[in-house]
């Protein structure tokens, strides 16, 4: 248990850090984000997910949520593609940890905004996190489906348009 501890806490710290970057990326203001990341590092939400070894998921989703919108924020800011796929591959890895990372599209839509984009080019720019959402929910959907289900063509078919409804029933509940 020990180690199981120690890795919490770690990760817990490495995404203190990883507040006070987004903080400091969106605000550029160093006295906010310090008092962030350190309300971040100390506040007791935060308790069950440092202390309980199985909760280690949600530090591991939090790892991959802030580093994905950071990376995404410096793609904003300067264009590389190479930020932009990196936000996009943490932003999967978020939502397949745990499926509450399925809001993150509407956080890219909002930083798009933020960082002085159009509507049309915010949604252009959230479309592919979009993608990555509705392959999470079909890959969960077929995943709790039995095979015998799956086999059938009417099944995929109906498999997909109830992963296409549950997709906006989540977006609708967020």
């Amino acid at each position: 248990p020990f180690y199981f501890h120690l890795v919490s806490v770690l990760l817990h710290a490495l995404n203190a850090v990883l507040v006070f970057y987004l903080i400091f990326a969106l605000s550029i203001d160093k006295i906010l984000s310090y008092i962030c990341a350190i309300l971040f590092g100390v506040h007791a939400v935060n308790t069950e997910a440092v202390t309980w070894a199985y909760q280690q998921s949600i530090l591991l989703m939090t790892f991959f949520f802030l580093g994905g919108l950071l990376f995404f924020i410096k793609y904003m800011d300067t264009r590389n593609k190479a930020f932009h796929y990196s936000a996009l591959a943490l932003s999967a890895l978020a939502i397949f940890t745990k499926d509450q990372m399925a809001i993150m599209v509407f956080l890219i839509f909002g930083v798009a905004l933020l960082k002085g984009n159009s509507i049309k080019q915010s949604i252009k720019l959230a479309t592919p996190y979009v993608w990555i959402t509705a392959l999470y929910f079909m890959a969960r959907l077929i995943s709790h489906t039995p095979l015998s289900q799956i086999a059938a063509w009417d099944s995929r078919i109906n498999i997909f348009i109830t992963s296409i409804k549950s997709l906006a029933y989540y977006i609708i509940l967020s």
